[in-house]
């Protein structure tokens, strides 16, 4: 994504970065010296509020994940997503569309992303090849214009960090010989099943102090807590009972009070996430009257 930014926009430019809590996203954007303005892609009123900036401010690319949002994992409707192209092409600015969940649906039809739609050369798609295992995760799959890949290209191999020419190697005969295809439904079945377990685990635990959206894609869910719940505080609490927890939540403002939690199952363990429900509704049930 960093090599993307820099092929794409000068350190003068504008975009518009729709996941603003990704301090990753939000790191490569300083790196590159891209001035930004933050809009959340799941607002319904997403689409008038990027047109308002549009007209007046010329902007370079909207940075945006149609197909799983972070952190509310929620799609773009359809509607929004042929919009938005039609936006892109009338006003000449670029969609870098990210998707590392393309494997993960849930529905009865996978997420068309935006690169699929008449874009006219408008959508710069990047994303992981597989999340079948980590190294694959990490490989990027893009499709964009013809120019920025030639400039893509001319990248140093050093810029992409570690490389295992042997597993890229095993890789290369998986694609060839479309064995990835079988292992990648094998991970979304066992995938699909961890939600089962989770969401079964979380109602019988947690119902009455939760509540959430099933994911329609990805492997997260965004859950709220009531509103009067500190989780910060709640964190620190089931850590020093010596419970795992693998969430970093943290506050922007000393005096800001977070109630929401993005809760990813990529790595599920349920004997390990039962032992964290169980303590978590002890404590919500002392605090919750």
């Amino acid at each position: 994504m960093r090599a993307i930014f820099k092929a794409l926009c000068a350190s003068s430019d504008t975009v518009i970065n729709t996941s603003p809590s990704d301090p990753l996203i939000n790191s490569v954007l300083q790196e590159c010296g891209i001035n930004m303005i933050a809009i959340n892609a799941v607002q319904n009123d997403f689409i008038s509020q990027l047109e308002e900036i549009i007209i007046n401010k010329r902007i370079m690319a909207v940075y945006i994940r149609p197909n799983c949002s972070y952190p509310e994992c929620r799609n773009l409707d359809e509607a929004s997503c042929s919009r938005l192209v039609e936006l892109a092409k009338k006003h000449q600015f670029y969609l870098i569309e990210e998707d590392d969940d393309h494997e993960f649906w849930w529905g009865k039809y996978p997420f068309m992303p935006l690169a699929h739609y008449a874009h006219g050369g408008f959508v710069i798609h990047c994303a992981a090849l597989s999340r079948v295992s980590p190294y694959m995760q990490n490989l990027r799959t893009v499709v964009a214009p013809a120019q920025l890949i030639e400039i893509l290209k001319l990248i140093p191999n050093a810029h992409y960090g570690y490389r295992d020419f042997s597993e890229e190697k095993a890789i290369s005969r998986f694609l060839v010989n479309s064995e990835l295809l079988w292992f990648s439904r094998q991970a979304k079945a066992a995938k699909q099943k961890d939600l089962k377990n989770l969401h079964e685990l979380l109602q019988l635990q947690l119902g009455e102090y939760i509540s959430y959206d099933l994911p329609e894609s990805g492997t997260a869910l965004w859950i709220r807590f009531p509103a009067k719940t500190d989780l910060v505080t709640l964190i620190e609490l089931l850590k020093s009972d010596g419970q795992v927890i693998r969430s970093v939540i943290s506050r922007v403002k000393p005096e800001q009070t977070i109630y929401h939690m993005r809760l990813d199952f990529g790595r599920f363990d349920l004997r390990d996430c039962k032992k964290v429900a169980i303590k978590l509704r002890s404590i919500l049930k002392k605090r919750i009257r």
